[in-house]
């Protein structure tokens, strides 16, 4: 059975709802692509581009995998009838 938003463990960050545990790993994921990539033996010309590619490839994993539980509310507009 899957788990609907209100049914999980929720925390409000920046304005989105988002599973802490998702949360988490995406931090740790985050730190293992750019601790390799700082690892890699390089020129240190290379390094920058090498960190910001890394983080960029966390980043595009992050937000693919973990996404937003978006409280949203359908409010009808009222006419004003004159």
């Amino acid at each position: 059975m899957k788990q609907t938003p209100k049914d999980e463990k929720n925390v409000l960050i920046w304005g989105e709802h988002i599973n802490i545990k998702d949360f988490v790993i995406g931090i740790i994921i985050q730190l293992l692509f750019l601790i390799v990539a700082l690892l890699i033996p390089v020129k240190s010309d290379l390094k920058l581009v090498i960190g910001l590619v890394a983080i960029v490839l966390g980043f595009t994993i992050n937000t693919i995998w973990i996404k937003p539980k978006r409280n949203l509310e359908v409010v009808e507009e009222q006419k004003d009838d004159i």
